[in-house]
Order: C-alpha cells, then structure tokens, then sequence
C-alpha cells in the first residue's frame, strides 16, 4: 500500500515540475520578447 501511495506523490510531482518548467520556458521567452520590442522601440 505504501509503495502505490509513493508512485502516485512521484507521479504528481513529476507533473507539477512539468508544469513549472513549461510556465518557465514561457515566462523566458515572455521576457525575451519583452526586451526585444524595447530594442525595436529604442531604434526607431
């Protein structure tokens, strides 16, 4: 009983650190093209 108890918190977790590791990427590539667009503004 123990050991299904313990591959279900594994299950979980691994999907919460897959979420947050796709919420990172976004955010990244959010900031990124932040940037970017004041380049562009700076430029014109």
């Amino acid at each position: 009983m123990r050991y299904v108890d313990l591959n279900k918190t594994r299950d979980q977790f691994n999907q919460f650190s897959g979420l947050s590791r796709t919420v990172a990427i976004i955010y990244h590539l959010h900031t990124i093209h932040i940037q970017w667009v004041k380049c562009e503004w700076a430029i014109k």
